[in-house]
């Protein structure tokens, strides 16, 4: 599968970031991106919500997993995809003669994920062990943050009469570019390389639409500010679906 998207490079107007707005200027560039992604499905992945659909009289728009969505639910996910600005940037460690920052044009990114569900229950093959591995980098001149790394699981069903519920755990670093520590160092303010977190996750499945997710982090150098403590996020994401749309 081939997806592509373009967009505007600076949405909305950063001078009244409270408001809605729709402002199309040359300088704000354009951003663009375009992933290749191959699926693996099970005959019954396609099957299976083909008949909920003729079921229930609804459009299915989305089959969401805790960190994901797609089309349709799928086995497994391998994808690349490369992501661009069209606008200048500031150079985060080069100087003109003024002292005023070098600009570059363009930037750019290249990101890979792998997915695949290595274990079903017995019985009922909804209810699942899905692993997920992430990775990016991006041009270190002009991003601050250059490289990603994530990774976890997510299981569907747990526990023992919540089989719609989806409990995950995941881990990410981030990590400082050269050029950024580099300026960083001049200015008399270093940073550390990398900043982590972990993150445990349950989404509790209510009913099709209407679903609540509590969510704990904990961020290892956050902000990656040398001897800032360590910090502990809690929250929670609400879903509500309103099937608006239907078949005919």
């Amino acid at each position: 599968m081939l997806r592509a998207v373009i967009a505007d490079g600076r949405p909305g107007n950063p001078d009244d970031p409270d408001g809605t707005h729709i402002l199309l200027h040359k300088t704000d560039g354009v951003f663009g991106t375009i992933e290749l992604a191959y699926y693996e499905f099970r005959p019954a992945d396609i099957f299976d919500t083909k008949q909920e659909i003729l079921n229930e009289k609804r459009r299915r728009l989305t089959f969401r997993r805790v960190g994901r969505a797609a089309p349709l639910g799928y086995e497994g996910k391998v994808a690349i995809g490369l992501w661009g600005y069209t606008t200048s940037f500031d150079h985060l460690s080069k100087t003109d003669s003024s002292g005023d920052p070098l600009k570059r044009d363009d930037t750019y990114g290249i990101y890979g994920l792998a997915e695949y569900a290595v274990y079903h229950e017995k019985g009922d093959t909804d209810q699942e062990l899905i692993l997920f591995l992430r990775a990016g980098v991006a041009d270190p001149t002009v991003n601050r943050f250059s490289q990603y790394y994530g990774g976890g699981l997510v299981y569907t069903g747990l526990f023992p009469g919540r089989n719609d519920d989806q409990t995950g755990i995941g881990v990410a670093a981030a990590l400082n570019g050269n050029h950024f520590m580099r300026s960083q160092r001049e200015t008399g303010q270093p940073v550390e390389k990398t900043e982590i977190s972990f993150e445990f996750t349950h989404s509790i499945y209510v009913n099709r639409n209407f679903i609540v997710q509590p969510d704990v982090q904990y961020i290892l150098n956050p902000g990656t500010v040398p001897g800032r403590n360590n910090a502990l996020v809690l929250g929670a994401r609400l879903e509500v679906n309103f099937n608006w749309f239907r078949l005919s």
